[in-house]
């Protein structure tokens, strides 16, 4: 992620009242910070999950509670990381987002946004409404 680039923040999520997720880190590692303090690393291929409780995101690290926060960021290492977000309660198919991700309560349910750097955002925006063959199709345009 560019400490200089744009950055794009994205509410992911928002149509389901999700209030318990699973999140794995597919690539790079994330630092997990609680509030303003760096609670932990998690590598490629960990998971971490995040619930409510006491109106506040708790976070539980190789399956105990960890930490409690008002604001959960996982903040990528590196660039091209990305986070698999499997929603349990409820469930929810499975998405994948790069970049870096912030986690509140709102409503009294987990609030999800997508930090993504703007060269992703663009990247994925073109991908998607153009089919996954559509930057292929823009350069040979350019040609």
């Amino acid at each position: 992620m560019s400490i200089f680039g744009q950055q794009m923040r994205i509410g992911v999520l928002t149509s389901y009242n999700i209030k318990k997720i699973s999140l794995q880190s597919v690539s790079g590692s994330y630092d997990v910070i609680g509030d303003t303090s760096l609670i932990s690393t998690v590598i490629s291929g960990r998971k971490l999950e995040l619930s409510i409780a006491g109106g506040k995101v708790v976070v539980h690290l190789g399956g105990a509670e960890s930490f409690k926060a008002s604001k959960v960021l996982l903040l990528p290492q590196k660039t091209n990381s990305s986070l698999l977000y499997s929603p349990i309660e409820p469930v929810v198919k499975k998405r994948t987002y790069e970049d870096a991700l912030e986690v509140t309560i709102r409503k009294g349910v987990l609030q999800f946004v997508n930090i993504v750097d703007m060269k992703n955002y663009l990247s994925g925006v073109v991908e998607s409404e153009g089919g996954g063959d559509a930057i292929s199709n823009i350069i040979k345009c350019k040609h």
